[in-house]
């Protein structure tokens, strides 16, 4: 396996857990994460944030807004047109881990994106990412791939997956 996936419900600790990956293998990552923006206490979107050198106008850009009282929706030029760049300079930093936190549903009417993102996989790097637990076209063809080690995370099992997945990790070097 050349690639290494989490997914599970909202707020199980999937971030939480490649976070102490990352730290107890001292990787040294690009790639993104994706922030909750709070204006106040309230949750009103999502934006992208680099791990890579990008220009200001690339990152930490709105990925999706809240429009209702349960409802968020993506901003799919956003993707096609911020996110596909900052996956392009993220990948030209030639390093061996790419970190994607998360992919999910809100990606799926970006094509120019989900392109990039498969081919990053298809790749040398080595990603280390989170899948929402949703319908997705992209989240699919991902957990498909017979390079991808695909990982439940619950609350039974996250404290306890770090020693293997760290061991994973230095096989991969």
């Amino acid at each position: 396996m050349k690639h290494l996936f989490l997914t599970g419900r909202k707020q199980v600790g999937k971030s939480t857990l490649l976070n102490k990956v990352m730290e107890a293998c001292g990787l040294d990552v690009t790639g993104f994460r994706t922030c909750p923006i709070y204006i106040g206490e309230a949750k009103r979107g999502y934006s992208m944030h680099a791990f890579c050198d990008v220009p200001d106008w690339m990152n930490d850009f709105i990925i999706c807004a809240r429009v209702g009282e349960q409802r968020i929706v993506a901003v799919p030029d956003a993707f096609d047109r911020n996110g596909t760049a900052l996956l392009q300079a993220c990948r030209r930093e030639n390093k061996r881990w790419f970190l994607m936190d998360e992919i999910g549903k809100a990606e799926n009417k970006s094509p120019a994106y989900c392109h990039e993102i498969l081919d990053i996989l298809d790749s040398d790097i080595h990603v280390l990412g989170i899948l929402q637990d949703c319908r997705s076209e992209l989240v699919a063809q991902i957990k498909a791939r017979e390079d991808v080690w695909l990982i439940t995370v619950d609350e039974e099992n996250r404290d306890t997956l770090l020693p293997d997945i760290v061991k994973w990790v230095g096989a991969q070097a």
